[in-house]
């Protein structure tokens, strides 16, 4: 039973600061691997040093309950110390909206922090390692084994039940406790253990932790939208410490009350599809979070909307949060699924299918790692919702683009599954680089009037036409620019 909690107690603490170390300090979220590594390095010097302990407990091992505790106070401390959104800086590879690079010494400082904080990962495993070791060498190798790997899969699923109950982290820490108390249980270390939980309570417990993301919750006010007087237009969702999206208010009453919105970026870019599908009867949303297109369909005469987002938490606070409540119209239906997924199990035709900003394009590497969202960029994934479009219909995709060459393979992908040259407008949604495409069957019998629409914003073609390779399911990675080894991925 001790071989079982303790194989249990690694896998667990193990997911739990791969997740939580990429919530609070975004480089990790972009190079998990990082504290996958650290982990595997430091459960193998622990096992490694274990048989010279005979069956005594080791130096390290009884200092786990300070480790952790280290771990829970560099999470609970990172956004008020710089940590959270530190990054490598290589010009070469990193997509930084333009910003310019920062100083030698700032990158000198990142690396020596996310050093320490690697070096602190290693000695924490290092310790569970050593009471690893001790109870794999107790029985005969292959039992030993067999039970390793029961409680290693029994950590990995409870982990699993425990962020799709979306529980936050002093939950996962209290567990993980709990799991291995029998191993850590005088009073100094029950104290640690306590400390860290209250500190993982007050770093965490003013969030709402869905299965994939932290979000954290702020109103929106009309000062953004250039008003004179605050008044409240719906809310931020914050997504590990970035803006992710806004569930905004823009029905004709509240506009009418407050007219200046009209002319916002939000208001045209979430109207501009209907410009080109005055009155859909059914519209597709792909990546619909919490519902500002849906509420659009809605507005513009949808008499269906098939709403697809895969985070349940998001839909749910879209339930709870839009304004103009989106998702309690009887004409939505919300599918909770990944966009391929859908578009591979439907055979649902659409006059529009609408592209929102997934994921809001915030927690891609700079060089993309593999992810579900990749795979919606692709040939493949355009050429089939393409497929699913009405004889006259249209598709509408939204992106928050940064430098030209990423617009250049966004056209060009779009251009390459559609039978006519498709459309491109600026929008300035979320950057300037951001852009919205649209293209199908339908377009050319609208293409005049959507050139000449008071969304003025019109991209040529031939700004877009660079060489840059398209994204396909065999190679989906839009962020990077070469078929090449990312120079990030050797400097990490």
């Amino acid at each position: 039973m001790r071989l079982v909690l303790i194989s249990f107690g690694v896998l667990f603490f193990e997911l739990m600061l791969i997740r939580w170390l990429g919530s609070e300090i975004r480089i990790f979220g972009f190079f998990k691997n990082l504290i996958l590594m650290a982990a595997f390095l430091g459960l193998g010097l622990g096992c490694a040093t274990a048989s010279n302990l005979k069956g005594k407990s080791g130096k390290l091992s009884n200092l786990f309950p300070v480790l952790i505790f280290f771990n829970v106070l560099v999470l609970t401390l990172a956004p008020h110390i710089g940590l959270t959104n530190m990054t490598f800086v290589l010009s070469l590879d990193l997509f930084d909206w333009n910003t310019g690079i920062p100083s030698v010494t700032a990158l000198a400082i990142n690396i020596l922090s996310l050093s320490a904080v690697f070096l602190l990962v290693t000695a924490t495993f290092d310790a569970l390692g050593q009471d690893l070791g001790r109870e794999l060498a107790v029985g005969a190798p292959l039992n030993a084994y067999t039970l390793n790997l029961l409680g290693s899969l029994a950590g990995v699923m409870v982990y699993s039940l425990l962020c799709f109950l979306e529980t936050p982290p002093w939950i996962w820490l209290g567990v993980g406790f709990l799991v291995v108390l029998c191993f850590y249980h005088r009073p100094w270390q029950l104290g640690l253990f306590f400390v860290s939980l209250a500190f993982a309570y007050l770093a965490s417990s003013g969030s709402i932790w869905s299965p994939y993301y932290r979000i954290d919750l702020h109103p929106v006010l009309l000062p953004d939208f250039h008003e004179t007087q605050p008044v409240p237009a719906g809310t931020f969702l914050e997504v590990n410490h970035m803006v992710h999206q806004r569930a905004l208010n823009l029905s004709d009453q509240f506009l009418d009350k407050h007219p200046k919105l009209r002319s916002s970026v939000e208001y045209n870019t979430y109207n501009l599809p209907y410009e080109a599908v005055p009155h859909p009867s059914a519209v597709l949303v792909l990546g619909a979070g919490t519902g500002n297109d849906v509420a659009a369909a809605l507005r513009h005469g949808a008499q269906k909307v098939d709403a697809v987002e895969i985070d349940p938490t998001i839909l749910k606070l879209g339930h709870k949060l839009h304004p103009e409540g989106p998702y309690q119209d009887t004409r939505v239906n919300i599918h909770n699924n990944d966009a391929r997924a859908y578009l591979t199990s439907t055979n649902n035709k659409y006059n529009l299918i609408v592209f929102g900003h997934v994921d809001s394009h915030t927690t891609f590497s700079t060089v993309s790692s593999v992810r579900l969202d990749n795979y919606l960029y692709t040939r493949e994934s355009l050429r089939s919702a393409t497929n699913h479009l009405a004889p006259q219909g249209i598709a509408a995709l939204s992106f928050a683009a940064g430098p030209l060459w990423l617009r250049a393979r966004l056209y060009q992908l779009v251009k390459d599954v559609a039978d006519s040259p498709p459309i491109v407008f600026s929008t300035h949604f979320d950057n300037p680089g951001s852009i919205l495409i649209l293209w199908g069957p339908g377009l050319d019998s609208v293409r005049g009037n959507l050139e000449r629409t008071r969304f003025k914003q019109l991209i040529a073609p031939k700004e877009l036409c660079q060489p840059i390779s398209i994204p396909t399911d065999d190679w989906p990675f839009l962020y990077q620019r070469l078929r090449n080894l990312p120079l990030i991925y050797v400097f990490v």
